[in-house]
């Protein structure tokens, strides 16, 4: 389905209660479609949200060259496998389990005993891949595995896991890579807090808090960012904070927050580094926000259409919208409607809309492709990628993946970890390595 544009005068589509089916909007007012939002710094105003996680950066551009391939990673949530294709032709190279095992650890302290099923039961409880990262040089896959509430290193040529961090919440979940490659931040969603991890240990270094329930984690220069989610197992009136947490990168001193309405979701700069487009929870579409003033700039309300469940109870984990991404010659937005089944694409000038395609049932995550003029889209409930061309927001080919594909990453990895048909092995005794006893 390749929808045209619809584009009204409309402000925000209002509170969660009074939304309606409708067709999609740009409005310059501020307004949000879940009620609006406020900021907490040196001064008040309005607020923005920030969060995709663009997490482990835009992919380079380079050609293919000398022992390495450009490569799309795709971390796949339900049974952790990792879908490695190439980024250019997107032919499929291979599959591998990230997650040999798959059985949580025993659990014996006792609250946790109790919490981690209510935890697993709103937050997902088949997930054993929230997010992957891959090193500079392509020889390392950090894995954070969410159930197994741990983070792994997995050498991408020997399939060995290199260590292991256990999260101090029991569940881990997005992480962000350095540049460098470092140090990789990661959200440990049950504590509220976002721990520095020397990439070469697996050591806990240092944290900042971020409350309530860390979630996407982006390094952009000098700053941590963080969206976290409120409590997903508390009534609305009291879930706590929905916030963008900023944290100086040596220091890890929280510098300033902003707060919003409702769950911080997948965010994505611009390539001015001044704006950011910010999906939140339960809204159909996007804001546009400053990033030094923290105001909304313009709101991109995106259809509501006959996919999306009458109840928003039946959303997938509060998300209307999970995936947005900037075209790298920031001309475009390419974005997930999760619930509508489709991708958009959306002309960030004029904030009109260039096309919408049906792509399958949950699309779920936005990445960019090395050309610059494509964007991947993992869909969730069709196991598949979409490839998204940005002139025509056309799906022009898709990849097969493993079950419920999401966060995806294209890096350049050496041409001899690539089609091995090596398993993913652990050289310690039994899966867990007595990291529970």
């Amino acid at each position: 389905m390749h929808e045209t544009d619809e584009t009204s005068e409309r402000g925000g589509t209002g509170t969660r209660a009074d939304r309606e089916r409708t067709g999609d909007t740009a409005s310059d007012d501020g307004r949000s479609s879940t009620g609006g939002t406020s900021r907490r710094r040196v001064m008040a105003g309005t607020g923005a949200t920030l969060a995709t996680v663009a997490l482990g950066g835009l992919p380079t551009a380079a050609a293919q060259s000398g022992n390495t391939r450009e490569v799309l990673v795709v971390g796949c949530q339900g049974t952790g496998t990792i879908t490695l294709a190439d980024a250019n032709t997107y032919e499929h190279i291979e599959d591998f389990d990230s997650s040999p095992g798959k059985d949580s650890p025993p659990i014996t302290d006792p609250i946790k005993k109790i919490a981690k099923p209510i935890v697993d039961s709103v937050a997902g409880r088949e997930n054993v891949c929230e997010h992957i990262n891959v090193s500079p040089d392509g020889e390392t896959l950090y894995v954070s595995r969410a159930n197994l509430g741990d983070t792994v290193a997995i050498d991408m040529e020997s399939r060995e896991i290199q260590w292991r961090t256990e999260m101090l919440g029991f569940r881990s979940d997005h992480a962000q890579l350095t540049p460098e490659g470092d140090y990789l931040y990661q959200a440990d969603i049950m504590a509220d807090k976002v721990w520095k991890i020397d990439t070469e240990t697996g050591e806990k270094v240092d944290c900042f808090e971020a409350s309530d329930w860390p979630h996407g984690t982006h390094v952009h220069e000098d700053r941590i960012i963080n969206g976290s989610l409120g409590s997903m197992v508390l009534p609305d009136e009291i879930d706590g904070d929905h916030r963008l947490t900023f944290a100086d990168r040596d220091t890890l001193e929280v510098t300033e927050t902003i707060d919003f309405e409702e769950g911080v979701r997948p965010f994505a700069f611009a390539d001015d580094d001044e704006t950011v487009y910010v999906q939140i929870s339960y809204m159909h579409g996007f804001h546009e926000v400053d990033v030094e003033s923290g105001e909304i700039q313009r709101t991109k309300d995106l259809p509501v259409n006959e996919h999306v469940p009458d109840s928003e109870d039946d959303y997938p984990l509060q998300a209307a919208h999970h995936g947005i991404e900037v075209s790298p010659d920031g001309q475009y937005i390419c974005a997930a409607g999760t619930v509508g089944n489709y991708a958009a694409v959306v002309d960030r000038e004029s904030f009109e809309t260039v096309g919408i395609t049906d792509v399958g049932k949950y699309p779920y995550w936005v990445s960019n492709a090395p050309d610059g003029e494509h964007a991947f889209v993992s869909v969730k409930n069709a196991e598949k990628v979409s490839v998204i061309e940005y002139e025509t927001a056309e799906e022009v080919a898709t990849i097969p993946t493993g079950e419920f594909p999401m966060v995806s990453q294209v890096h350049d990895v050496p041409e001899a970890a690539l089609g091995t048909g090596r398993e993913v092995t652990d050289p310690d005794d039994g899966l867990f390595g007595g990291l529970f006893d």
